[in-house]
């Protein structure tokens, strides 16, 4: 149990901090564009390899999870800052995640052709979640931009953090790791937050955060014994509810505290009820099975 905390939450979390704080020292206004997908990318990749050792060859599901995640991290790190920084939200955050979610789906899912899916199944599956991964990660992305970190943050850690106790009650130990990695992630920008509340510490950290999630939620869903839908699909019902309150005229207008307060309920609120959802399924005997 000391190794599984360790290399799910205090390495990766240490990763991420000190991910962020080096872009913030060296890339200066750059660094507050980019620091978020930084900290998730070193956070997502320290805690997989140490976890799960190395994702190649590719013969498991779960190692998809790693080349979308740590692509898509990448991807948002390196993504132009006039395209990513667009409004509203940034033009380029939606179409990163949407790009990227349906390929990384198709490789993970093929194995399952042609005995339980069809390929013309495969490529709606894509196209669904795929669209669903770009309006969530736009939502969560507009957000972050009208919101400081340290009113957000302490959100998105307990939507990590409850996304890992779903995808461990819907049967894997090993999806729900993975959702840890990313609640260690935005726990330390959420620190880093406190000492510096108005730097951007969440930029960028959209995009790589849903797509890792829909990718190890359609993971458990389609390789797992009895994961439940609903339960899953309330994964990213957190920031849809976010974005609805960064839009309202009372944003920014309640004490710091009251309104972090107010957005960590919006994400535990729909998490605890997915939380109960997928408890009352038998899960799987391996947790660590796929």
């Amino acid at each position: 149990m000391f190794l599984v905390v360790l290399y799910t939450a205090v390495l990766p979390g240490l990763a991420a901090g000190l991910a962020a704080l080096a872009a913030r020292a060296w890339l200066g206004v750059e660094g507050s564009v980019r620091c978020g997908a930084l900290a998730v990318l070193l956070a997502f990749v320290t805690g997989f390899l140490l976890s799960f050792g190395s994702p190649m060859p590719i013969d498991a599901s779960y190692q998809w999870v790693f080349w979308g995640g740590g692509g898509g991290a990448t991807a948002a790190l390196l993504l132009p800052r006039k395209i990513g920084a667009s409004k509203p939200g940034g033009a380029g955050v939606p179409a990163l995640a949407a790009l990227l979610t349906a390929p990384f789906l198709y490789g993970m899912l093929l194995a399952l052709v042609p005995r339980y899916l069809g390929r013309g199944e495969l490529v709606l599956i894509g196209l669904s979640l795929g669209f669903a991964a770009a309006m969530t990660a736009w939502a969560a992305g507009d957000s972050a931009r009208r919101l400081s970190a340290a009113r957000l943050a302490p959100a998105w850690t307990v939507w990590a953090g409850l996304a890992a106790g779903v995808l461990m009650a819907g049967g894997s130990a090993r999806m729900a790791q993975v959702a840890g990695f990313l609640a260690a992630a935005i726990g330390a920008l959420m620190v880093l937050s406190w000492w510096q509340p108005t730097f951007a510490w969440l930029r960028r950290a959209a995009p790589p955060l849903v797509l890792i999630l829909v990718l190890a939620a359609a993971n458990l869903y389609w390789y797992g014994d009895d994961a439940r839908a609903p339960a899953l699909l309330l994964l990213l019902a957190p920031p849809l509810l976010h974005w609805l309150w960064a839009r309202s005229r009372w944003a920014g207008r309640l004490p710091a505290a009251a309104e972090a307060l107010l957005l960590t309920a919006a994400s535990a609120a729909p998490l605890t009820w997915a939380l109960l959802n997928a408890t009352a399924g038998g899960g799987e005997d391996d947790l660590y099975s796929y």
